[in-house]
């Protein structure tokens, strides 16, 4: 992002809320500083970027998405981009993306595209039914393994490619991400990654046929406690609820049609194929080995 973006966006915050410019530069930045920096002609500490910013009674998110020209952070649209176009079985779009993050990646050397272009071609590989680019799966499981921090952006990497991963690779992984869940307990859309990596965790029970392993993940998954906001894991949460009885009592297979139903009717296309395949596995393989 450009300078003179971060100080458009200053002044038209500054401007909206009326507020003085002798109130921004209270917290310790001289008025010919501010306005060289709005301007574009120079820098500030992050210390005093970050003050500036406090100033204005907004978030560092709600900041940085007016400086965007309100338009969503780039990579999480990717994100966005890539789970849509693979649940839509869009090749064409997979390989755009693909092309542009690698097109990127070698303009700005950013490790973020290169992430999404790894993710891309493993994407395409999986809708192909061709083994994974080895290159692309070494891409991200060495950034994942060096993981000691895991932030939004890594659990949503790690989600949208964890079916690739070993089964034992993913329990190891989730026993290190779980040291930081209580850092994050305040952060909504972290919990909401947390959430649904643990879901994925379950269909990967399923598919594996551990009903012990099961239903200790689905104890697990039932310990998140959930805000009235998050409507798509509360509908999950309900889920695996049904889901529980039906692998303990074998009852309970409308239940869990009935919500893969809803979430279609939603829209939530990624989720309502997911349970459709998952729906059909308990009613065949898994409720037969069981």
């Amino acid at each position: 992002m450009k300078k003179n973006a971060l100080g458009k966006a200053i002044i038209e915050i500054q401007k909206g809320k009326q507020i003085p410019v002798s109130n921004i530069t209270r917290c310790g930045v001289s008025k010919s500083q501010y306005f060289r920096f709005v301007k574009g002609e120079s820098s500030l500490r992050v210390e005093s970027f970050l003050s500036l910013i406090n100033e204005l009674n907004v978030t560092i998110d709600e900041f940085l998405y007016i400086a965007r020209g309100y338009k969503e952070d780039p990579y999480r649209e990717s994100f966005r981009k890539l789970q849509r176009a693979f649940y839509d079985q869009n090749l064409d779009k997979l390989q755009e993306i693909s092309l542009y993050s690698d097109q990127k990646y070698n303009e700005t050397q950013i490790d973020k595209y290169k992430h999404i272009n790894a993710l891309s071609d493993i994407l395409i590989s999986r809708l192909q039914n061709m083994p994974v680019p080895s290159q692309s799966l070494a891409v991200i499981k060495d950034y994942i393994f060096s993981l000691n921090l895991w932030s939004h952006y890594d659990l949503c990497l790690f989600i949208n490619v964890m079916f690739v991963f070993k089964i034992d690779d993913v329990r190891f992984l989730i026993k290190r991400m779980k040291r930081d869940e209580n850092k994050f307990s305040d952060f909504k859309s972290n919990i909401s990654e947390q959430f649904r990596l643990w879901f994925n965790l379950i269909i990967m029970d399923i598919e594996q046929n551990n009903k012990n392993q099961l239903l200790q993940d689905i104890s697990e998954i039932q310990t998140f406690q959930l805000s009235d906001q998050q409507v798509l894991e509360h509908i999950l949460a309900k889920y695996v609820l049904h889901l529980k009885t039906f692998v303990t009592n074998g009852v309970g297979m409308n239940e869990l049609n009935k919500i893969q139903h809803d979430l279609a009717d939603y829209q939530i296309k990624s989720y309502a194929g997911l349970l459709q395949n998952i729906n059909m596995f308990l009613e065949t393989s898994f409720k037969q080995s069981n």
